[in-house]
């Protein structure tokens, strides 16, 4: 006879999504309540909303509140930044190769044997 398994209690974190939230339409975020309390407007400079429950309340965890945004304007958001950041690790691999051509091509200036070259795979 096998014994009944133990059950475990898994604790949530503070920055788990609420029940009542919709992922089809909108995308969600975890604001801080002090830098948006010290807009005096209430305006998120990044373009979210405050998320509201069931009952109205603005949603909030601690220091934090929930943001939403419409996901159309969400995804763009998130493309651009993902591009972004595409270009910025281009743009070093490319520097970091042009950089060790020159290193090399001056070593090799001087007498030098290189052993080892580098060559984007």
């Amino acid at each position: 006879m096998s014994e009944k398994k133990r059950t475990t209690y898994k604790k949530g974190s503070l920055v788990d999504l609420p029940a009542h939230i919709d992922k089809s339409k909108f995308g969600y975020r975890w604001l801080n309540a002090t830098k948006l309390s010290e807009n005096t407007d209430g305006y998120e400079p990044r373009g979210y909303e405050l998320d509201k429950n069931d009952e109205g309340k603005v949603t909030r965890r601690g220091d934090l509140v929930l943001g939403r945004m419409p996901i159309d304007q969400y995804e763009a958001m998130k493309e651009e930044k993902d591009e972004a950041r595409k270009s910025q690790m281009e743009l070093f691999f490319t520097q970091q190769a042009a950089e060790e051509e020159r290193l090399t091509h001056e070593f090799k200036k001087k007498g030098g044997k290189v052993k080892f070259e580098f060559t984007k795979e």
